[in-house]
């Protein structure tokens, strides 16, 4: 079966090829989880917004450690004041 989308078809070329596996699981994580959002009332903006920071993170690394400041902060197990 071909899809009916370039992007797609070159991304499931690339999964496919893939002997890890870790695509095309990665792939089935995402659609499942995006499902999960639509079914929870998230826009396809907001999960593009969110995936787009993930994707960002991932390719620098560095601002993990910001994110992880952020995340404590707003935790309450922080002693930074707010």
């Amino acid at each position: 079966m071909k899809i009916q989308d370039d992007l797609l078809e070159d991304l499931m070329a690339r999964a496919e090829a893939d002997k890890t596996g870790a695509l095309i699981t990665l792939i089935q994580i995402l659609i499942e989880d995006s499902a999960k959002a639509a079914e929870v009332g998230m826009t396809l903006e907001e999960l593009a917004a969110i995936c787009t920071a993930g994707h960002f993170l991932g390719k620098n690394p560095d601002y993990i450690k910001a994110l992880e400041y952020i995340m404590q902060r707003g935790s309450g197990d922080s002693d930074t004041e707010h």
